[in-house]
């Protein structure tokens, strides 16, 4: 079963417009861009594209909010093991963020698998390592 929502605040920079949490347990999140989006701004004004450190932004942001929907408290980015770019996000652009992710009970870290599709192909792609404060009962 799939549950999907409208609305959820990635920090106050960035709202994703869609997100689902599939029953496998792996999650998606959707990003619209409008053409006159602020995100562009100053960066290559000849040929607007998103920023990297954005989609970083997004992928910790969203990262935590499945976290925290997961029942994990506190969650907080670690570090980035790696991440890769192969095409820009130009002004218009629709962005899918899809995450994975495994955890280890012994130090509560989470191993967090990042793709971000546009139109069905690789944008970026990544891992970065989650802490958590422990298990929440209920949100």
């Amino acid at each position: 079963m799939t549950t999907t929502k409208s609305f959820h605040q990635a920090r106050a920079i960035r709202t994703f417009e869609q997100w689902q949490c599939h029953a496998d347990g792996d999650w998606e999140f959707e990003w619209k861009f409008k053409p006159d989006d602020l995100a562009f701004q100053g960066h290559f004004p000849q040929q607007s594209l998103l920023p990297g450190v954005f989609l970083l932004e997004m992928s910790q942001r969203a990262a935590e909010f499945a976290l925290l929907r997961n029942g994990f408290a506190r969650p907080r980015l670690l570090r980035v093991e790696r991440f890769r770019f192969f095409q820009p996000i130009m002004p218009g652009d629709v962005c899918v963020l899809k995450l994975d992710w495994e955890s280890s009970l012994l130090n509560h870290s989470i191993q967090v698998g990042l793709l971000f599709e546009k139109l069905g192909e690789r944008v970026a792609q990544g891992r970065v390592t989650m802490v958590c404060g422990g298990a929440v009962d209920e949100l």
